[in-house]
């Protein structure tokens, strides 16, 4: 959100205007705004384009992501990146690589539905390797008896 000042035709950005504590064109020193209200900086929509058109990186590209285009398709890619951490939908607590999740959902986590080998019942990876084989009504026991099979 480029702005030109009218005063000098210098260009900030609206975050760094609001920033001011002077209220003055740190080039000029003149007011950015007046008695009535009126702001002496508009928006550049020159300078705005240029930026748009600039091209970017991927903030992923530490996690392996070659993605270079146009500012302006940044915010749509990230939407979609598969080198973007996200959270599993599961609940596991677990940040995947959002092109490792499937894999993670259908053979890592936790927290994913399966069912029991012996009842066919449904829990959770978690609950199935932690407790429910050794409570199993369809568990395989060995019977107490001396010499029973």
């Amino acid at each position: 959100d480029p702005q030109q000042t009218t005063c000098c035709g210098k260009v900030y950005c609206m975050s760094c205007i609001n920033r001011l504590q002077s209220n003055s064109c740190p080039n000029c020193r003149k007011g950015l705004t007046d008695g009535n209200g009126n702001k002496h900086y508009f928006p550049d929509k020159a300078s705005e384009r240029r930026i748009k058109e600039l091209k970017v990186k991927c903030d992923n590209k530490r996690n392996g992501c070659k993605w270079r285009k146009e500012l302006t398709q940044l915010e749509e890619h990230h939407s979609k990146c598969g080198y973007a951490y996200v959270c599993c939908k599961n609940n596991c607590e677990k940040l995947v690589l959002r092109h490792n999740l499937n894999i993670h959902l259908q053979n890592q986590c936790p927290m994913r539905e399966c069912l029991c080998p012996k009842c066919g019942e449904k829990k959770t990876y978690k609950e199935l390797t932690t407790n429910h084989l050794e409570v199993c009504p369809e568990r395989y026991t060995t019977c107490p008896n001396p010499g029973c099979f």
